[in-house]
This record gives C-alpha cells, structure tokens and sequence, in this order.
C-alpha cells in the first residue's frame, strides 16, 4: 500500500514531512521511453514503496518548476486558467490525455483559506500505459509521477504547499480512466496521497537519488549543448571504458563525447542533432565492436530544459550485449528446430502427396540434404534382379563440379565390393564413414572417381527388406555427422519408406501401361504418316510433321532431317529441339554419326562418354569449324542415333536423334527408328514428286507470264523493259540485262537494265567480254558465288538466238549468296528462247515501221510533186505571161488573175493538208469543219473544181472517228480530182446528237460499181476505215451519174 500523508511525513527523521530532491536532477526520470527499466531497477535496489516515493517527489517539483516558469506571479483571479493551460502543454508534452472535471478554486495566494478541491480525469498516462504495453496489471495505482506533476501545478499557482493528490482510479488497474483529486492534507485524512515538499535548501544533502545515481546498474551521463560530459555515474563509465581503447582520453567531466567513443560519428551526429532540437530519441541493440570484440547497447537520449531552452542531454545506457547475444542463439535454435520440423514435414507431404517416384525421390533427397547440413545427396535403388544399387534421383545446389555430378548420377553401387554399402543392406541402420578414403569398406575406384570425403548411408526400409538407400556426402573436406543429424535422417527414411515402394511399384505399373500405349501411339503415327504419304502438302510441311512425330513417338531431347545436297554435303532440312548453331552446320558424308549412316546406308548408334578432345593432327585434317561442331555436339548430347533415308536405292538424307542423358538403344527402338525412316523416306519420294511437279507448273506459268511479257509490245524499249521487271519478281533476281548486236557493226552493246542502276566501265567491259563469249560459245554460263574472286552474287548468262542467228544475251544475277539450280538453269534457257524471238520481231517491227515512214515520206514527196508542184508551176507560168496578156487584153487579164488567185490558195490548201500528214497530233486537235474546207480549197486548187462544204451542227467526236472521216472525204475528193471530171462537188457534214454523217457528191462521169473492183479507187481502204470505227459506207454511183459516197457513225447505244 501506498504510504499515507502522514507516514510520508515521518520518511526522513531528521526532516519531518517532506523528502526533498532537487527539480534539475529529476528531469532524468522524464523519460518515457527509459521509464520502465528506470523503475524496475530502482524497486530491485530500494523497494516498489519507495520508488513510488521517489517519482512522486520528482513529479510534484518538476510540476512546480514548469508552473513558474509558465504563469510566474499569476493573479489570483487567472490562476484556474493558468492550470488550465499547464495541464494543456503536459498533455501536448506527450504525457497523457487529461480533462478537468471539477475546479473549485475559492481561495487566494494566503496559507490557510479554504482551498475547495480539484478532479482530473486521465487516458493513457505514460506510467499507466507502460504498465500495460509490458503486460501487468498493477495491484495498485502506479502513476505516481503523474500525480506529482498535478500537486506541483496546484500548490504553485493556489499559493499553497499542503495540498495533495489522491488517485482514485487508474487504467493499470483494469479502469477506463485515471482519475485525480486535489484537495488539503487535512481533508484527505488515510488515503494514499502526494505531498509536495518546495524547500530546495536541502537538496544538498546526500539523499537517496543520489544514491541510486552512483549505485544504478544503468549508466548515466549528463552532456552540454556542446556535447561535453558534465556528470555520469560509475556505470556509464564503466560501459565507455568498456567500448573505448585505452589510449583514449579519461572519463572525466568536461570530455568530448567523440574523444570518449571515437569513430561512432557518422551514427550518433545526427541523434544529437535531433536531441538538442527538443526530441527524445531511443535507440535498441546499438552495435559497437572493439578490439574485434562486438557489444550490443540500448540508449536513450533525453534533452535537459531550463527556462524554456535545451542545455544539454542526459544519456541513459543499458548494457543489452548478453540479452541481445541471448535472443540471437534462442533466435538460431528455434530457427534450426523450426528447420528441421519444416524439412521433416515437406518430406513427409512430397511423400505423401505424389506417386511420381522422381518427384518424391528428388523432394527427399533434398529434404534430407537440408536437414543433415550437407552438398550431395543421391537416392539409389535397389535392384533386385542384380542386387546393384541404381541410382534414381539426387539433390545438389550447384557447387560441384559437373564432371562429379554427372559421374555420381551415373555409377551405380556393387555391395559385392563395396563393404560399406553391403554392411547397409545387412543391418538395416545408417551407417557412417568420415573419411572414405581411409575407409576399408569403401570401393576406392569409386571415391578416387567422385573424390568422396564423408558419407552417411541411410537405409529405406519396407517389411525388413532395403528398397533404397541414401547417400549422403561430402566432396571438399570430411564432415562430422552429429547424433541428432542422423536420428532425423534416419527418421525421414523410415516415414517415407513406404511411400517411395508405392511410388515404385506405382511406376513400373505406369512404364508398362507407357509402354502399351507408346505401342499404339506408334502404329497411330505410323498411320498418320501413311496418311500424309498420299496428300498434296508441300515438302518443307510434310519433313515439319515427321520431325514432330519422331519427338512424340521416340522422346528425343531434338530431332533433325538432314538432306544430301548437290555439293556432297548434309544440311538440315527440318528440325526440333535442335540449336541454332546446329541447324547452320554442314556435314560431310562419312563425318560423325549422320555422316556415317549416310556412308554406310545403316542405322548407327553412339553413346558419347564425355566432352571430346581432338589431337593436332585430328584437327588439321578436320578442320577449326568441324572441331567446333564435334565439341559442341559432345558437351551437349550423350547419345545419337542415326538411320539413312533411301529412296529407290538412292540416298536421300539421313534422321539423327539426339538425347542428353545416356541411352542404351534397344533393338526395337532401333527396328522403330528403322521402320519410322522408311516411312518418312517414302514420304519425303512423294512429297518430292509433287513438288517436282508444282515445280515444272510454276516454271511453265513463268514461261507463259514472259511470253505475254515479251509479246505486249512491239517495240524493242516497252517490250524489253515489261519483259526484264517481269523476270526480276518471277525467278527472284536481284537484276536483269540485256546486251544486243548491233545488226550493222556486229558489236554487242548494253541495252537494258532492271531494275536500273549504274555500272562502272570496268564491270560493264568484263560483262562485255563475258557475253562475247557466251556468243562465241554458243552455250549459257553459270557464275557461281565465290568470295575469293569477288564474286558475291551467282549470275547466268544465256545466248538469245532467233532462226539459228544471235541477237544478243540475257544476263541474269542472283541474290547475294544464293545459288541457280539445274531446274532454274533449264527455265532461264527456254526464258532466253523465248526473248530472242521477241527480241527479233521487235527488231522487225521496227524495221517494218522505219519502211512505213519512209513509204510515206515518198508518198509525201509524190504529193508534193503532183499537186503543189504542179499547182506553184501553173501559179508561175500564169504569172509570167498575166503582164503581156493584160496589156492585150485586160478582160483575159482579170479571168486569169482570178485562176492565179485560185491556183495560190489550192497551194496553199494542199501545203497545210501536208504540213498536217506531217504532225498527226494536230488532225486530232483541228476540227472536222476545218478539216474539210481545207481539203474542199486544196482540191480547187489543184483540180480546178468548185468544192461546196455545207456543215450543219456541231461535231464533237472521238479523235479517232474523226480522223477516220477525214481520211474517207480525203480519198473520195482524191478519185474525184483524178477520175470523175466533174465541175461541181458537195461535201455535206451534219452532226446530230449521237450521230454523224458526211457525203461527198459529184456530177462527174460516174462508174457502175459492179465492174470495179472493190479495191479499186480506194473503196476497200474506205470501207476498212469505216468499219475500224464503227461506221457504215455507202458508196451510189453510175455511168454518167456521178458519185456519191455516204458514211454514217453512231454512238453505241444511240
């Protein structure tokens, strides 16, 4: 029980009622985050009774101290509000919620008035608080400190020192609240309360604080704004001499913190900083090292206030090395033990939870190499037809060397001469060997080969009989098994024993049960095959479906088709699962395993034992690339099986498996493989068949595409360059070009490229000279790719020949690094063929023009001649003799004025019609009026005619139908200048909506039509016109009659 006011009064007999402890000294227990510890250490050296003395004195002065500094020399009338707002910043300080319930304040400053009482209702008080963060619910109330503060408030600001605080209730007790109330000592008469003692004069004496200070297991030191030691008791120096060397300077008041602790700088500058800036900072298991030597410290930084500024910090230090060291090893064991429960437990739910032998043989060997602590484990079983131990399964984290891995996966265990292992068998109990090279019962051919060090054996039993034992070991240095390691080894063999049985026998079950359905799936693929043999797929398809029922049916890590090429060498035509660097390689027949069952015509099979090394010599005669390959090949497959493809005798390739692992190849895998390869084979014959055949479409649509190419023009240019760009996308070229004889000279000029570019005249004279050759020769060239020569491109060159006579060459060039095959070379001859002949009726269309334009430049020059000519020779016959004759006779003169005056204009007319036979565009441009009246002067002039042109409408016509018309009134006007003798001729034109007609009229001497022939007077060429543009032609004419000659047009559709 808490001591009553009067029991307080008589604590010190030499100073009746008061226990007196200076304000400053106390602040150190205004810590929070030390207050606990700072409590339980006290009550171990002086009791619970007087510790709750103790923090009620210091609260009751450090309450009076912070109230006059606060409201110094507050009225009496301001005094409730001045407790009103130191009760408000110790609650903001942290310390708690507080509300005022009752405030009766009646009295002043003089002792003795009546005082009235004050109630405080408290949450959360720092005492109250930490009492239930650590888990104890207090027999008693236990915010003494708390209580202190209020008493000092009160009696400071009533004017008073005989009031008192009584806790009522407080929540470390199991209250919703802490409840205080402040009355006069006389009124509180037995219960607990807080007095307040404000006479500082004694604090001098050597009291009890200062005995705790000097004898606290905690250590404790004052430090200045200035980070110099002020004060610290026996402890804290103890803790520095402890941490610091010995050269350092003395623990001695006035040191430098960091001449104290050197090298704790970085970590402790800014803690001070944030200490000096009011805020106190806690810091757990703080870890120093000295001397190699690691220690573990809690510390609370708290600053020390007076008057409202930091003056400096208190450092209060708790030695937590072994607390913490403590932790650390109850922390490794239960971790440790955890480990081992959780490794024991996955094991026995991997067992548990699967039949699958190699997922739960790999989940306990890796259970038990993380339970015994240890690299390796390997699980063998037990064969019972050779009483040998198999290996089956191992667990290892990737630090051995993987020569021993793959050894130890792969060397099975003879008990007949291996004691160690048959002393397993035998006794059904873990056997151990520290040292197994030492060891009499090991087999030391199979440790020299792992290079063994430890080795625990641990037996799986089932019905007294080993079905498997693990082995686990060590390969660097030996290993000291404990007891209690192989006690849990032991006891995860013997709980999953039965399971890993099950799992065998659920295995062999499921390999039989494989099997017959691998049987099946076999003849179904066989079917498959059979199926795809007689269907229309394209080879590259076909190889791509075989690859991936050879990985169905006989589980290959890769699987490739290698196909004999022209040049001697197997390339792969289809493949899965292989590497890329494997697919790009070629390899010659008789080399490695393909290579051989290609030379052999047999099936052949290899097992590889480990990475090869080649000799010098091998290697020069091999070459780089072919040692790369076979070292290659050798670090990544163990086993390889190859069968040639023969079709009708002839050796079409070879199918190469591949597998990672070992493997023993069985007969009937190879008699599968065998028969798996004639089917493909065939398949491949007829797939290749077809493709022959889609191959010779192709090539007879491409000769079909050039021919109308090479006929869509006539002339030489279109006809050339239609020809060449439809060659380029056709065979694939990157270019095409022609070089032709010049038929005059003889020497082979470059025609056409395409697509064009520029060639230097270096490269165009030794395409020159190539060509020559080609004509010489009389036979195509093929330029293969060969880098050496520059030659970065394949090229064909092919003669053009028409009827026996060469008319130049085809230049064709390849992709970069392709080749032309025999198929390709046969397609460019008949392609060549094909374009000589173009080539030559080009030429002769283009003489058959040059001969039409000379035909009607001398038909020109004829016209010329027979009617402007003449007509001009008239005009200046006429022209000479008009003077003389208008002398004679001027009435003669006038008459033959007017026949110059008509002789000129007819020349005239007849010179424009030339000038327009000369530019065809502008017959198009003119209009048909035009055209007539000009053809209507020019027959005038020359035939002495009168020609009347009478147009009706306006005539907007095609320019072909025109031009057709003008020709027709051209050749009528023509017969009738030559033939008809008239002296008067009509030229109608009317033009209607959609329709057109024109007739030519004369009153000459006619014809019966039926005595001429058609082709007589250019009727057949009019009719011909006439029809070319959809026009009827009329021709009416008799003996003596005259012509008329009619042509109609309509517009389709009218």
């Amino acid at each position: 029980m808490n001591p009553t006011y009067h029991d307080f009064l008589t604590e010190d007999p030499r100073h009746p009622g008061i226990l007196r402890f200076g304000g400053a000294r106390m602040a150190i227990l205004d810590v929070e985050a030390g207050f606990w510890g700072l409590r339980r250490q006290m009550e171990a050296l002086v009791g619970s009774r007087l510790t709750d003395a103790v923090f009620q004195q210091a609260g009751a002065n450090g309450g009076a101290s912070f109230a006059r500094a606060f409201a110094p020399n507050v009225p009496p009338q301001a005094a409730a509000q001045a407790l009103r707002d130191c009760i408000a910043a110790y609650q903001a300080a942290g310390f708690g919620r507080f509300q005022i319930e009752v405030l009766e304040w009646p009295f002043g400053h003089v002792q003795g008035e009546p005082f009235g009482r004050v109630v405080v209702r408290a949450w959360d008080t720092f005492e109250a608080w930490m009492a239930r963060q650590h888990g104890r619910r207090a027999e008693h109330p236990v915010c003494a400190y708390s209580a202190g503060v209020l008493v000092g408030f009160v009696n400071v600001l009533a004017g008073r020192n005989d009031v008192v605080c009584i806790q009522r209730a407080c929540q470390a007790q199991g209250a919703d609240s802490c409840l205080f109330e402040l009355l006069p000592a006389e009124a509180a008469s037995d219960v607990p309360v807080v007095t307040f003692a404000p006479d500082p004069a004694l604090g001098r004496q050597l009291n009890l604080l200062e005995i705790l200070f000097d004898r606290m297991p905690v250590g404790i030191a004052i430090f200045d704004r200035d980070l110099r030691l002020r004060r610290c008791n026996p402890t804290w120096a103890e803790f520095i001499d402890r941490y610091t060397p010995s050269t350092t300077r003395q623990v001695v008041p006035g040191a430098y913190f960091f001449d104290l602790a050197p090298g704790t700088e970085e970590e402790a500058t800014p803690i001070f900083e944030r200490v000096l800036a009011g805020e106190t900072v806690r810091v757990d298991g703080l870890r120093l090292e000295s001397g190699g030597i690691a220690s573990y410290w809690d510390v609370v930084f708290a600053p020390l206030v007076e008057d409202g500024e930091v003056v400096g910090f208190v450092d209060v230090t708790t030695d937590a090395t072994e607390r913490v060291l403590a932790y650390q090893e109850l922390e490794e064991r239960v971790e440790a033990r955890t480990r081992e429960l959780s490794t024991l437990l996955e094991v026995v739910r991997a067992a548990s939870g699967s039949l699958e032998l190699k997922e739960v043989l790999r989940r306990v060997a890796q259970g038990l190499a993380s339970a015994v602590g240890v690299r390796h484990c390997g699980i063998y079983l037990v064969d019972e037809g050779s009483g040998l131990l198999l290996p089956a399964e191992g667990a290892d984290p990737g630090s051995l060397e993987e020569a021993v891995r793959q050894a130890s996966a792969r060397q099975p265990l003879d008990p007949s001469r291996d004691l160690f292992t048959r002393q397993v068998l035998e006794s059904q109990e873990p056997v151990v060997c520290y040292d197994a090279e030492a060891d009499p019962r090991t087999d030391k051919e199979v440790v020299r080969l792992l290079g063994l060090k430890s080795i625990l054996a641990v037996p799986f039993v089932v019905k007294d009989r080993v079905v498997a034992v693990a082995m686990l070991a060590t390969f660097d240095v030996p290993y000291k098994f404990t007891k209690e390691q192989i006690e849990l080894a032991q006891g995860i063999a013997s709980t999953v024993a039965l399971t890993v049985e099950n799992a065998r026998l659920y295995r062999a079950e499921q390999e039989r049960l494989a099997e017959v359905e691998r049987r099946r799936q076999v003849a179904e693929g066989l079917r498959d095959i059979l199926t795809i043999l007689n269907s229309n797929r394209p080879l590259d398809e076909i190889l791509d479906h075989i690859v991936a029922q050879a990985v169905r049916l006989l589980s290959p890590d890769a699987v490739a088709i290698y196909r004999l090429q022209e040049d001697g060498l197997l390339s792969v035509q289809a493949s899965q699962g292989l590497d890329t660097d494997y697919i790009a390689m070629k390899i010659p027949i008789g080399r490695g395993t393909t290579g051989r069952a290609v030379q052999e015509r047999r099936s052949v099979a290899e097992t590889i034992a480990g990475p090869l090394r080649l000799s010098n010599a091998h290697i020069a005669r091999m070459g780089k690339q072919w040692q790369e390959h076979l070292e290659r090949l050798t670090r990544r497959y163990r086993a390889l099986l190859s069968v040639p493809l023969v079709v009708k005798d002839q050796v079409y390739g070879a199918i190469t498996l591949y597998y990672r692992e070992p493997h023993e190849f069985s007969n009937e895998e190879v008699g599968l493989a065998v028969a798996f390869a004639d089917q493909a084979a065939l398949a491949i014959e007829n797939a290749r068949l077809h493709q022959v055949e889609q191959e010779r479409r192709r090539e007879l649509q491409t000769l079909l595409d050039v021919a109308a190419a090479a006929g869509s023009s006539l002339n030489l240019d279109e006809m050339l360059t239609q020809t060449l760009d439809r060659l380029v996308s056709l065979v694939g070229a990157s270019r095409v070009g022609v070089m032709l004889l010049d038929s005059d000279t003889g020497e082979l000029k470059p025609r056409m490229i395409r697509p064009e570019r520029s060639v230097a005249p270096e490269d165009m004279a030794e395409m020159v000279e190539a060509c020559r050759a080609v004509i010489d020769g009389g036979e195509p060239l093929y330029v293969p790719v060969d880098e050496r020569l520059g030659h970065l491109e394949p090229g064909a060159l092919l003669p053009l020949r028409a009827r026996g006579q060469a008319q130049g060459v085809l230049v064709i060039i390849g992709p970069e690094g392709g080749s032309f095959s025999r198929g390709q070379m046969a397609l460019f001859e008949s392609i060549a063929d094909q374009l000589g002949v173009a080539v030559e009726n080009a030429r002769l269309y283009e003489q058959a023009e040059q001969a039409a334009a000379a035909a009607e430049r001398s038909r020109l020059a004829r016209d010329l001649h027979d009617a402007v000519t003449q007509t001009l020779f008239s005009a200046s016959l006429i022209a000479e003799v008009l003077p003389r004759i208008w002398e004679q006779d001027p009435e003669e003169g006038r008459h033959r004025l007017e026949e110059l005056r008509q002789l000129t204009r007819g020349a005239l007319a007849e010179m424009r019609t030339l000038l327009l036979e000369l530019r065809p565009s502008a017959l198009a441009e003119a209009k048909l009026s035009d055209l007539l009246r000009q053809l209507a002067e020019s027959i005038t002039g020359r035939a002495r005619v009168l020609v009347a042109v009478e147009v009706e409408g306006e005539c907007d016509l095609p320019p072909e139908v025109k031009i057709a018309l003008y020709r027709i009134a051209q050749e009528a006007l023509n017969n009738v200048a030559k033939h008809a003798g008239a002296s008067r001729v009509e030229v109608r034109l009317r033009c209607e909506p959609g329709r057109v007609s024109l007739c030519i009229c004369d009153d000459g001497r006619g014809f019966d039509p039926k005595s001429v022939l058609p082709e007589s007077l250019g009727l057949g060429i009019m009719r011909e016109r006439a029809e070319a543009v959809g026009a009827t032609l009329t021709v009416e004419s008799g003996a003596g009659e005259g012509t008329r000659v009619v042509v109609v047009w309509a517009e389709r559709g009218t």
